[in-house]
């Protein structure tokens, strides 16, 4: 996970304003698609893939249309993917996580995000700060622990083990810039854009952001 920061649009919020009052009110507009994937950099919130499948998520459940508010509340209304999304509503506990638009949330630094390649892609995430009397980042922890590794279904086994392999692919790009840049042989006019594009990576509109903050924090 990484920080986002949602648009406020006057325009978004009284046409889902309009949709509410309506007997059959849609909340996944045009306007309110496109804006979400500008937000959420066409990202999925929780995994970070990127230019995926995606679908509207309420980051507080609004209980089958029960909380219309709730439905409707622009705030309310989150980019994921079908994966992290199914295993999102399978558990109570999950609709208390981070905020990744809560400035106040730090979702990158309070978790640790590392894929161990040896003996088998696994990817360990871990609590590195607690909030005091609050569940939700052991909440988000154990989230993305599913999202990442569960398989106790054929079909959660492929799609953990695609999502793994992108990661993997994804970092190995990242580590072998890093490697380049710091090289003996390197030209100085290619070191410049080694740097240039490590910078890119490190930008939360790449894939995966925060597992590759998470090699730099850990590198001297």
């Amino acid at each position: 996970m990484v920080h986002f920061e949602k648009t406020f649009s006057e325009e978004i919020e009284m046409a889902l304003e309009r949709e509410k009052k309506k007997k059959s009110g849609k909340y996944a507009l045009e306007i309110v698609i496109e804006q979400l994937r500008h937000d959420f950099e066409n990202k999925c919130y929780i995994c970070e893939q990127k230019d995926i499948a995606i679908e509207i998520e309420h980051f507080i459940p609004h209980k089958k249309g029960k909380n219309i508010n709730l439905k409707f509340d622009w705030k309310n209304l989150f980019l994921v993917c079908h994966h992290c999304n199914n295993i999102k509503l399978a558990k109570t506990n999950y609709n208390q996580i981070l905020n990744c638009t809560n400035p106040e949330h730090k979702v990158t630094e309070w978790i640790e995000y590392k894929l161990n390649p040896i003996p088998k892609l696994y990817v360990e995430v871990v609590a590195t700060y607690l909030l005091e009397n609050s569940n939700i980042i052991q909440n988000t922890v154990d989230l993305l622990h599913e999202v990442y590794n569960k398989e106790n279904t054929p079909n959660k086994k492929g799609s953990t083990e695609n999502l793994k392999k992108w990661i993997f692919n994804e970092l190995t790009a990242f580590a072998n810039l890093l490697t380049d840049y710091y090289s003996e042989e390197i030209e100085e006019d290619d070191k410049k854009v080694c740097y240039k594009r490590i910078q890119k990576h490190l930008q939360k509109t790449s894939a995966f952001t925060a597992f590759k903050h998470w090699i730099i924090y850990e590198n001297d």
